[in-house]
Order: C-alpha cells, then sequence, then structure tokens
C-alpha cells in the first residue's frame, strides 16, 4: 500500500507527461508573441477570402478550392471564423490554435505509445520530446500550420480508433470520420489515409480496411475531379525521378537526427529501424499488436516519396523543413519508443543509457524552440512593421497605389488596399511606428527600381549639386556627372517619376528622402 497522501509510483510516468505539456503551452504562448500573419495566411484572409457576402455557389467554390494542391476546408473554415470575431487585431487566437491541435497531437501520440504496450516511462519519455519538439516548430508558432499539425490529430485519432479487435461499427465509423478530417485539413491526410489502411490490414485484415478507406478514397476522388484540378498557386516543377532518393534520405536522417539530437547518425538509426521491422513483422499478416506503429511506419514512406515528387526540384536542403520534420517525429516517434522499449525488456541494465537517451531528446528539442523564435520570429516582426507602417504613414497614403505590395518577398498575397480596407473596418491593431520603420516602408512603397521605358518631364523645385551639370533635355532636368565623387539634391513636389541612368561602369548610390511638407529645405 502506499502511504497517504504520496502519489502512487505507477502514476508518476502520466504526471511527468503531463508537466512537459504544461511546460511546452507556456514556452510556446511566450515565444508566439513574436509571430503575426504571414506567407500563406494573407491567401485566406485576402486572396481567397470568405465572406457571407458571397452567393452560396462561390461560397462553396472558394471553400473548396486547393491551396498549393491541398484540400484545406477546415483551415479556410477557421480563419474564416476567427477573422470575423477577431480580425487582425491580434494574433494569439490564430497561433494559440495551432499550439492547443500540437499538445492534442502529443497525448495522442502517448496514448497509442502506451497502447503498443510500451514501459510507462519509455511513452512518457517519447510523449515529452513530441509536447517540446522545438526542431518542428514551424508547425507549432505559424498560425497557418493548423493543416498540416490538424491532418496529423485527426490521423492519429483515427488510427486509434481503429485499433481493436472484432467487430466495432461505431469505433470504425468514428475513424472514418476522423480520416475525413485529416483530408479535409491538408494534402498530409492522404498518407495518414494509408496509413490507415495498412495499421487495419495488419490488425483485423483487408476487409474492414477496404470498408473504412474505400469511402475515403471515393470522397477525396470525387472533390478532386470538381474541384482539385484548379490549383491558383502551386508553381514549383515536378521533380523527375532521379531527384526523388537523396532528397527522401536527407528528409528522413534529417529528422531522426532532429528526434533524437544525435548528428551524423541518421542513416544508422533508419538502417537499425529497417531491421526491427524486419524481425518484428510477422509474415503471417494479421493479428499484430503493434500494427498501428506500422501504420504510423506506411504513412512516413508515402509522405516522403509524395513530398519528394511535388518538392525535389526545389533542392535537398528543402527537404530539412521545418515542417517536414515535425511530421516524420509524429509518425516515427512510436517505433523509436517501441525499439527502446524492447532495448530495456532484452536487458534490464540498459535503463541507464535508455533513460539519458530519452533525456537528451527532450532537453535537445525543448532547446530548439526558443532558437527557432529568435531567428524566425525577427523575420516575421519586421515583415509585420513593414506592412503596419505602410498602411498608417499619411505620404503613403497619399502616393501609393492599392495595388502594392509592401511585403513582396514574404506575402506577396497581400495589398496595400486590402490593408486599407482592413484599417477602415478597424480590424489592425494600434499601431504607432518608429522613424526607421516608416523610412523602410517609404523607400518600398515609393521608390520603385525598374527598366525605364518613358519619362515624363520632372519639374524640380529646387536642384544642386557639386561636380555636376544640370540641363534641360525635352522639359527633362538632366543632372549628369562631371567627376567621381559628384553629387546631386533634387527637391520636388510633382508626382512625375525620377529616372536614374546609371554609367556603363561603376556603380550609382542613391540617397532618399521623404518629406510631407513639399517645402522643407533640401538637407
Amino acid at each position: 500500500m502506499e502511504a497517504r497522501g504520496r502519489i502512487p509510483r505507477d502514476r508518476l510516468p502520466a504526471i511527468a507527461f503531463l508537466v512537459a505539456l504544461v511546460v511546452a503551452f507556456a514556452a510556446y504562448e511566450w515565444y508566439a508573441r513574436r509571430f503575426w500573419f504571414v506567407g500563406d495566411e494573407w491567401n485566406f484572409l485576402a486572396t481567397t477570402r470568405l465572406s457571407t457576402d458571397m452567393s452560396a455557389g462561390e461560397f462553396l467554390r472558394v471553400l473548396m478550392r486547393p491551396h498549393n494542391e491541398h484540400w484545406s476546408v477546415l483551415p479556410r473554415l477557421w480563419y474564416w471564423v476567427a477573422d470575423g470575431i477577431w480580425g487582425l487585431r491580434t494574433y494569439t487566437p490564430y497561433v494559440t490554435a495551432v499550439i492547443l491541435l500540437h499538445l492534442g497531437v502529443a497525448v495522442l501520440l502517448w496514448r497509442l505509445i502506451l497502447r503498443q504496450g510500451v514501459h510507462p516511462w519509455v511513452a512518457a519519455g517519447a510523449g515529452a520530446v513530441m509536447a517540446l519538439f522545438g526542431p518542428g516548430a514551424e508547425n507549432i508558432l505559424w498560425g497557418f500550420q493548423v493543416g498540416f499539425v490538424g491532418s496529423a490529430l485527426f490521423g492519429l485519432a483515427a488510427l486509434l480508433l481503429a485499433d481493436h479487435d472484432g467487430a466495432d461499427r461505431r469505433r470504425d465509423i468514428a475513424a472514418a470520420a476522423c480520416g475525413l478530417g485529416a483530408l479535409l485539413c491538408s494534402g498530409i491526410g492522404i498518407p495518414f489515409v494509408v496509413g490507415l489502411f495498412v495499421a487495419v490490414a495488419f490488425r483485423r485484415g483487408l476487409r474492414p480496411a477496404v470498408a473504412i478507406v474505400v469511402p475515403l478514397a471515393v470522397v477525396f476522388a470525387a472533390w478532386y475531379v470538381a474541384f482539385g484540378r484548379a490549383n491558383e498557386a502551386n508553381t514549383v516543377p515536378r521533380a523527375g525521378p532521379s531527384q526523388w532518393p537523396p532528397y527522401i534520405f536527407v528528409q528522413a536522417t534529417n529528422a531522426i537526427e532532429q528526434i533524437t539530437q544525435f548528428p551524423m547518425i541518421g542513416g544508422v538509426i533508419i538502417a537499425i529501424m529497417v531491421v526491427f521491422l524486419g524481425f518484428r513483422i510477422r509474415p503471417d499478416f494479421r493479428a499484430h499488436r503493434n500494427a498501428a506503429v506500422y501504420g504510423l511506419v506506411a504513412t512516413a514512406l508515402v509522405m516522403s516519396v509524395t513530398t519528394a515528387i511535388g518538392r525535389a526540384s526545389l533542392g535537398a536542403d528543402q527537404a530539412r523543413s521545418s515542417r517536414y520534420v515535425y511530421l516524420l517525429a509524429v509518425m516515427l516517434i512510436p517505433l523509436l519508443a517501441l525499439m527502446l522499449d524492447a532495448l530495456l525488456r532484452w536487458d534490464r541494465r540498459s535503463a541507464i543509457p535508455v533513460g539519458a537517451f530519452l533525456v537528451i531528446a527532450v532537453v535537445g528539442s525543448a532547446m530548439a524552440i526558443p532558437r527557432y523564435a529568435f531567428a524566425q520570429g525577427a523575420v516575421v516582426s519586421q515583415q509585420r512593421d513593414e506592412l503596419l507602417a505602410a498602411v498608417f504613414d499619411p505620404l503613403i497614403a497619399k502616393n501609393a497605389p492599392d495595388y502594392h505590395l509592401p511585403s513582396p518577398t514574404l506575402s506577396p498575397d497581400v495589398t496595400l488596399g486590402e490593408l486599407r480596407a482592413r484599417l477602415a473596418a478597424g480590424d489592425l491593431p494600434a499601431w504607432t511606428p518608429t522613424p526607421a520603420q516608416i523610412a523602410s516602408a517609404r523607400a518600398s512603397a515609393l521608390v520603385s527600381i525598374q527598366p525605364a521605358v518613358a519619362t515624363s518631364s520632372l519639374a524640380a523645385d529646387r536642384m544642386s549639386g557639386s561636380g555636376v551639370t544640370i540641363s534641360d533635355v525635352a522639359g527633362c532636368q538632366m543632372v549628369t556627372s562631371m567627376r567621381g565623387d559628384a553629387d546631386a539634391d533634387v527637391a520636388t513636389s510633382s508626382g512625375a517619376p525620377i529616372a536614374v541612368r546609371p554609367p556603363p561602369a561603376g556603380d550609382v548610390s542613391i540617397l532618399v528622402r521623404f518629406d510631407a511638407d513639399p517645402r522643407a529645405p533640401i538637407p
């Protein structure tokens, strides 16, 4: 008997995992303060924004249209609802949603590992690695990744529901519903549905696997025929078969090294995993207790192949993307936990090295959270400053057109006109840009570097300089350099452009100063 007031020892692993969840939630929310809307989010918030002003047919077409080949019904609906409630005034609800989905993934993964008969402390350690998985922070601190993380959550739920003996129609219907949810979140749902088929086939045979998965395949095929071929955004060329193997190898080995926190040995661990599976899987193909784990391995294989086909043309380095590391962690951590448990059962003296392995993995993963947050958060914060400074500055408001893209590299889907409409509707946060932010926004909005086709005459208010001559050519004042260190000042309140023609050899340095008051003196 346990002493009164003392926690039973068999509950300690679960409590340790719960502590990891709490720490993870606090850490992610803390570091998420640096993030804001960026990239693909603007497609849902601007380019293909859902609206109650649409007709029913138009609403359905926008809702069902693919985003970069992904069937994104549930993420679109979430952004529509969240946008209607909070607008763009705060990013907290958007990022909190994906954080909570991620923690749900960690919980389901922990439950799945426990159901394999793995030692509770090994399961708790593996679950903690997933909860604090900093190498996959792109999928945790970017609100848009509700798609990928949602597919993982529904996929794991489907595996858990279908992992049973005998006939249980209610659980199988619920598993199919979760499989549909995975498909409605992103294209990552497809590998999870394949993994569901493999898991059910291993556990109960082909007939129940077909009964669960074939309706999902029919629904997805119907969507693809009706809507899925209208892929408006994806411009990445397909990779040739020769590019697939190196991409898959880099993706797999990098993910294993990020999970284990042991560099340069990803290939060795993958080889051990293959040997372990070869001994573990029985040739009768039925009644496998670890069917869910094998289904996740199949999910990883399908995902790696499909991403190689669609993304290998971008280079093998793209395979190291944080989003793919996260997904492969979901799919492979249960197998690694099963291997550690097998080692522990084979030799109890391995408890210390197994424990040390898990501690290193947990601590290393947690330490990656601030590294990602500070590096990527700085980029996103700068983009946020550019967007908000552009819409709050009166000089830009007067002179820049609605079609201007304040952040063409990170967020090409949002125009200045969209931000102006949001400001008028009260959908933007209160913001006071700094002089440096205003200068940067003005340089982007009011200065254009492009080939000059024609120029209109420029009525300069004042022109001066040293080492230059000033002449009038067909009504356009021309400043010509007479020496290497020449400089010129031009002040104008005209809306006409200033064309700068560089010399055949050498560089031109241009210092632009914006003044709302055209009477301001030349510095």
